[in-house]
């Protein structure tokens, strides 16, 4: 199975092992390395068995209409734009069960990044 650093290789991603977390800007002194000790920890604490704590995704065949096969239908790289955005949408839609759920996650990144701002600036 990979992991988040075979992942990283993968996509030409060096991974930072000194200062705050690379992706989530979390404040750390090793990096996303300890963002992820810190991720894995937390998740011993999670109740899975309660729907609030996951994502689950939506059923098969109620993820919209457009499929990644449908771009080989397109035959300029306009339609094929136009096609991946209308894809987006359709992806968007299907997972507006979980929307209010991601809002309270990014809320909290977002309101964690404005603090620290406010108080660096103090």
């Amino acid at each position: 199975m990979q992991d988040f650093i075979d992942q990283a290789i993968k996509n030409g991603v060096t991974v930072s092992d000194m200062g705050p977390c690379q992706f989530c800007g979390g404040d750390y002194q090793k990096g996303i390395f300890d963002c992820m000790d810190n991720y894995n920890n937390g998740l011993v604490l999670i109740d899975f068995n309660n729907p609030k704590n996951h994502l689950s995704r939506p059923e098969p065949l109620k993820r919209g209409n457009i499929t990644t096969k449908d771009l080989t239908n397109s035959t300029t790289v306009d339609e094929c734009i136009e096609l991946i955005k209308k894809w987006a949408d359709e992806v968007y839609n299907a997972w507006r069960l979980s929307h209010p759920l991601v809002i309270q996650i990014a809320d909290g990144f977002i309101n964690k990044i404005l603090n620290k701002k406010t108080y660096d600036r103090n």
